[in-house]
């Protein structure tokens, strides 16, 4: 996802790289988690504009992880 690094959230390339990248997931479940995790990680980012990533954000290891500690429960 090199690419993502040089867009802004405001351009329309990146809203169709997105969309093309979480079209070419097979499985519609985890689309929707994806989905739903880009969405809480957005609210967060805007609610806390000092927070950044300082490297990309990669959703599997998240999903994965997320997974781990409902496991748990």
């Amino acid at each position: 996802m090199p690419t993502l690094n040089h867009m802004t959230l405001s351009e329309l390339n990146f809203a169709l790289k997105v969309e093309q990248l979480v079209h070419s997931i097979e499985h519609p479940e985890y689309i929707q988690i994806v989905i739903e995790l880009l969405c809480v990680v957005a609210t967060i980012l805007q609610r806390n504009p000092e927070l950044t990533f300082r490297g990309s954000l990669d959703v599997d290891k998240m999903v994965e992880s997320v997974y781990r500690m409902f496991q748990k429960v």
